[in-house]
């Protein structure tokens, strides 16, 4: 779990903030005020209110900082968006889950936040995100870049892939592509004066840890001896060359553990 603190300028008539000037906050500085905290909230599932306290030393860096720099908790907004690792959960689990969250953030924080802003957003919402944040970066946001292309995006996290592209038509409307895929749909991106159709899809499970953690469990169940390796190794193929990893079982002995490193 992270917090990131930005900021941006207000819109002369109020109606929002002005998209071109979001940025990393201090503007301009090396060291940003963002925490990390782990492990996430996913890894609590059937302990809400765990899940929901560890948050707390994310909250506390958020008002330390802001207060440390004369900035009031209570006039700066927050939201809580949770991810693919929440998606990946049973739904009764993720929801309880993310109950719990809600709750704690609302019965303890001073920021400026709803039950709407604390909740578990689905991938096709990750990936607009994504294909947003990226348009930002490019300043298509501003005058000078109206003209500039927009690009698509994909990220690569660690439970789920997300992609996100514009799209000639709002006429598609696709359901998942594979299994892995949540529902994909066309959603209207206005920029500036223009609005695109931009297609998001989520690709739930195909993220860097666990798709390592689907492979590792393949392996664990094959066991597939190599006659290069160390006595009691087996080949995993997702560790480089003299790499080696212990898969711990879900019990107290550890003659279940087992050790994967790459064949030679």
């Amino acid at each position: 779990s992270r917090v990131h603190i930005l900021q941006w300028v207000m819109a002369p008539d109020g109606s929002g903030c002005e998209l071109d000037s979001i940025q990393p906050a201090p503007a301009g500085a090396n060291n940003l005020w963002t925490k990390k905290v782990s492990p996430g909230v996913s890894s609590y599932g059937s302990q809400p209110e765990d899940a929901a306290a560890s948050l707390q030393p994310l909250l506390d860096y958020a008002v330390a900082t802001l207060e440390a720099h004369h900035i009031e908790p209570s006039e700066t907004q927050l939201v809580c968006y949770a991810t693919a690792g929440m998606r990946m959960l049973a739904k009764d689990m993720s929801a309880q889950v993310e109950v719990a969250i809600r709750d704690f953030i609302l019965s303890t924080s001073s920021f400026q936040t709803s039950e709407d802003a604390i909740r578990v957003i689905s991938g096709q919402e990750e990936a607009l995100f994504d294909y947003v944040a990226v348009q930002q970066l490019l300043r298509v946001f501003d005058d000078e870049g109206r003209d500039r292309k927009r690009i698509g995006a994909l990220d690569l996290g660690g439970s789920s892939v997300e992609l996100a592209f514009e799209v000639g038509s709002s006429k598609v409307n696709a359901g998942p592509v594979t299994r892995s895929a949540e529902p994909a749909y066309v959603t209207p991106v206005t920029f500036n004066d223009t609005v695109v159709d931009v297609y998001g899809v989520a690709y739930t499970g195909l993220g860097h840890n666990a798709a390592f953690g689907a492979i590792l469990e393949l392996a664990v169940s094959l066991q597939i001896e190599d006659p290069a390796l160390d006595e009691d190794a087996y080949p995993h193929p997702c560790l480089h060359y003299g790499a080696t990893y212990t898969y711990q079982a879900d019990d107290d002995d550890d003659s279940n553990d087992l050790s994967f490193e790459i064949g030679r």
